[in-house]
């Protein structure tokens, strides 16, 4: 059956294909939630660029900072940069690093980025390299989640989102996918 504009069934399958997409659209928003988030949350890839598994802990009170984790793997024949990050739920998204010096570890900012080498990997793990959320906006909270954009040299910006744990956890780790 052929629907034609002046078909008596036209407004009703318009309507009906409507109501699909504004339901669909409410999923993908409703995603910043526990299960939806999860799915959302598992890679974003962009050229030889592919970002696994990012994730944050939820705030401890009302701590005004965080800190976001992921796996960078470059897949292509030329290292890559990553230069910087921003999100709207932080006044700033700084790449930093953990390190242990004179027996004491210190967090610093990383300047002029990170490299990742062809075909190479890079982590952000708690006591490593991560993004420090400075300035949030609210605290945190289990089952959240929020757009982060990296930046990188040669692939440019590629926007993730993120997946707050509760304090104390971490996503369960799988084998890395073969690509």
């Amino acid at each position: 059956m052929t629907l034609r504009p002046f078909s008596p069934f036209f407004p009703l399958a318009v309507c009906s294909a409507a109501i699909t997409v504004l339901w669909f659209f409410a999923e993908l928003g409703a995603g910043h939630k526990n299960h939806d988030a999860m799915a959302l949350a598992k890679k974003a890839t962009k050229g030889d660029i592919i970002v696994l598994r990012p994730w944050a802990r939820a705030s401890a009170g009302r701590a005004y900072n965080g800190a976001a984790y992921f796996t960078i793997l470059n897949r292509g024949t030329r290292a890559d940069r990553l230069i910087g990050s921003n999100t709207l739920i932080a006044k700033k998204a700084e790449l930093h690093e953990h390190r242990m010096a004179d027996g004491i570890m210190r967090m610093r900012e990383v300047k002029g980025g990170l490299a990742i080498s062809a075909g190479g990997k890079l982590s952000f793990a708690p006591r490593g390299y991560h993004v420090m959320l400075a300035g949030l906006a609210k605290p945190l909270k289990a089952g959240e989640g929020f757009m982060l954009t990296l930046v990188f040299e040669r692939a440019g910006r590629i926007t993730i989102h993120v997946v707050v744990h509760p304090i104390g956890g971490a996503p369960k780790l799988m084998p890395m996918p073969r690509h």
